[in-house]
């Protein structure tokens, strides 16, 4: 089995393919493997996580906090109206799954930022942040 990080990834990839505005264009990963045919689409990582340790004993409890991005891209003239719709869809599909089917106690967006790629590119951006609380054990994280 995989990290239960991982398992909350791939349970995200779930619950955004086949949205309206970005369908199975939906990647887990920080870099664009986006070709222009994928536009718009969604990146999905792990920024960073934050572990306490809730009890000291046998097996110690540890409660996690993920920073999880997830980037919508879109490209020309009308890609900042496209990143509204699909900023829209994105946000209600995870309201409807805080929990992440089990996987987590709770998830929620803390922030989304919209910017151009570069100066001279058509490539638009939005990176919304997830914060996804979740716990585990010392000796078994998955």
């Amino acid at each position: 089995m995989a990290h239960k990080r991982a398992q909350i990834k791939s349970r995200v990839t779930t619950v955004l393919t086949g949205l309206s505005t970005t369908g199975s264009n939906v990647f887990q990963s920080r870099t664009y493997p986006i070709a222009t045919s994928a536009v718009p689409g969604l990146l999905i990582y792990a920024n960073s996580e934050t572990v306490e340790r809730l009890e000291i004993g046998r097996q110690n409890r540890q409660q996690r906090n993920l920073d999880l991005v997830i980037e919508a891209v879109a490209k020309g003239t009308s890609a900042e109206s496209t990143l509204d719709q699909v900023t829209v869809e994105v946000e209600e599909a995870m309201a409807n799954d805080q929990t992440l089917n089990g996987l987590a106690i709770d998830s929620r967006i803390t922030d989304t930022q919209i910017r151009q790629a570069s100066a001279e590119s058509e490539f638009f951006i939005a990176t919304m942040r997830y914060d996804v609380l979740y716990r585990t054990t010392d000796n078994d994280v998955e």
